[in-house]
């Protein structure tokens, strides 16, 4: 699906995160959202969402397609009483309701845990799972909503390698069946290798594009302002560690 931003400023109240952003994203899209703490990927991603509204401007995206959305792992409470399918059928209730039957969705809701590998543990309760397990589980969950646009925030947090390169595979082939993807995320080199778009937020100014054209050093001094601190630190402590 297409996604237009539209002269948008962002925030909570009198707080503003992201002031007169502009953009269009074409469908199938793959884009990495970057930026410091507090600097507004998840408020981008939550206004996107709907949850909160922008404070100017208009974000466009056709009704008729479905969105998805996760939120930080650290949100989700692992000590409610219920087994991993019953987490990835609550996916459904946006189309189904609480008390519509579920039945016809029964070989998707098993075909979503098989994607993600979890189908041995469909019966365990959500604090018997791993952090890489439970990541895996919400996936799944956003495997079975058949979403036009998906929204992560921080998926790899807290989880282990194994578990990111499968889902980074997932997010791949959601990109390949036409799906637009925004990921917020603070590792600069899983966006490099595996998102072709970013979206880049510094100081209340949001910039989008290519991500080669962020990374290049040819376009240092004019990109300079952009990257944030966080990433110049990132980036020596990787050169130290592996070059």
């Amino acid at each position: 699906m297409n996604l237009h931003f539209n002269s948008v400023s962002l925030g909570y109240g009198n707080k503003v995160v992201i002031k007169n952003f502009s953009a269009k994203l074409n469908a199938g899209s793959l884009v990495a959202i970057m930026g410091d703490n507090g600097a507004g990927k998840s408020t981008l991603l939550k206004t996107i969402a709907g949850l909160i509204k922008p404070l100017k401007g208009k974000i466009t995206n056709p009704k008729e397609n479905r969105i998805a959305y996760l939120a930080q792992q650290c949100n989700i409470d692992q000590t409610f009483p219920i087994d991993v399918k019953t987490l990835v059928k609550t996916g459904l209730w946006p189309f189904c309701g609480l008390w519509k039957s579920q039945r016809s969705y029964y070989s998707k809701i098993q075909d979503a845990l098989e994607m993600v590998g979890l189908t041995a543990v469909a019966t365990r309760s959500l604090d018997t799972l791993s952090s890489g397990q439970l990541q895996r589980a919400l996936f799944a969950r956003i495997i079975i909503q058949d979403a036009d646009l998906i929204l992560l925030d921080e998926p790899f947090n807290s989880v282990d390698c194994k578990t990111q390169k499968d889902l980074l595979a997932l997010i791949a082939h959601w990109q390949k069946q036409g799906r637009t993807v925004l990921t917020a995320l603070h590792d600069p080199f899983i966006v490099q290798e595996y998102f072709p778009q970013m979206i880049q937020i510094n100081k209340q100014n949001a910039f989008y594009g290519e991500t080669t054209q962020f990374f290049s050093d040819t376009i240092h001094h004019a990109i300079s302002p952009v990257i944030s601190n966080s990433f110049r630190i990132s980036a020596l402590k990787y050169h130290l560690l592996f070059e």
